[in-house]
């Protein structure tokens, strides 16, 4: 474990100093914020007061679309749970839970057989922290995320700080997610994992703006001891275009512990790509 770290954080380390000298583009953390305002609002806020009806019935709008999309989700995910509750169904997804260890007597699996002589402990869930910087324009972000496994049930928590060093007044953009939905590959494929969750979402620069989105990560175990882990987010706002986060990152896995490089991109219409590379370190409980 110690031979593999060593040029895992060797690269990690050569990585964030490329990015650190890399040339700035201020604003753009803001310029993603802005695009997601209500623009009717903003014109109604300095208009006579007969403009206040059209703000309040702007605001009622958003606030008809985020119900509507987690009431959506929500109920695509129950319904999708009762046509495959099924006792077989059942008996399967009580036999077979996420391993705690992917790889154990030289073989690639993410999940124990509780029911056999599997000696792997179960995984309840995980940990991870993450540092990510860009080439340009110079953005850097740190993120805490949280799994929660239970069954073929997966609940996902995020926060995630993008900031602009650079900017002649520090720019931030805070991202807070909570999410639920499934594995959908539990024990179907021993070697992968895919969840697909659904959720809110809370942006935070000089304002709070909600939002509702989903999440797609795929997490493959080819052979010891490496792994990959592939994730899609999308956004959606009542106002202005989707937010798109992606991330690819190989990795290796001891036992409990994750370690991964890199890269990530974060994307929305009429901006600059935000690319650039991301470390990950996780624990698994």
């Amino acid at each position: 474990m110690k031979h593999s770290f060593v040029p895992l954080a060797s690269m990690a380390i050569l990585a964030m100093v490329c990015a650190a000298s890399a040339p700035a583009s201020a604003g753009e953390l803001e310029r993603i914020e802005g695009a997601h305002k209500d623009k009717k609002k903003d014109r109604a806020s300095s208009s006579s007061s007969s403009s206040g009806s059209s703000s309040s019935s702007s605001s009622d709008g958003g606030g008809d679309f985020l119900g509507n999309l987690i009431g959506g989700m929500i109920s695509a995910m129950i319904n999708a749970q009762t046509r495959s509750g099924t006792e077989d169904d059942a008996a399967a997804a009580r036999s077979h839970a996420l391993a705690m260890e992917s790889y154990t007597e030289d073989r690639s699996s993410a999940y124990a057989d509780l029911s056999g002589p599997d000696s792997r402990m179960r995984r309840y869930g995980e940990l991870s922290l993450s540092a990510f910087s860009t080439l340009t324009p110079s953005v850097r972000a740190l993120d805490t995320q949280m799994n929660v496994f239970l069954s073929a049930l997966t609940l996902h928590g995020a926060v995630t700080r993008y900031y602009e060093p650079d900017t002649q007044n520090v720019q931030t953009l805070d991202l807070l997610r909570l999410q639920i939905g499934f594995n959908l590959l539990h024990n179907l494929v021993k070697n992968a994992e895919l969840h697909v969750t659904g959720g809110v979402l809370g942006m935070h620069g000089n304002d709070w703006t909600t939002g509702g989105g989903a999440r797609t990560e795929l997490r493959l175990y080819p052979f010891r001891p490496f792994s990959l882990d592939c994730v899609g987010d999308a956004t959606f706002f009542p106002h202005g275009p989707p937010l798109i986060e992606a991330q690819v990152l190989p990795g290796v896995t001891f036992a409990r512990l994750d370690l991964r490089l890199g890269a990530s991109m974060l994307y929305q219409v009429d901006q600059t790509p935000i690319i650039g590379p991301r470390v990950q370190v996780g624990i698994r409980f």
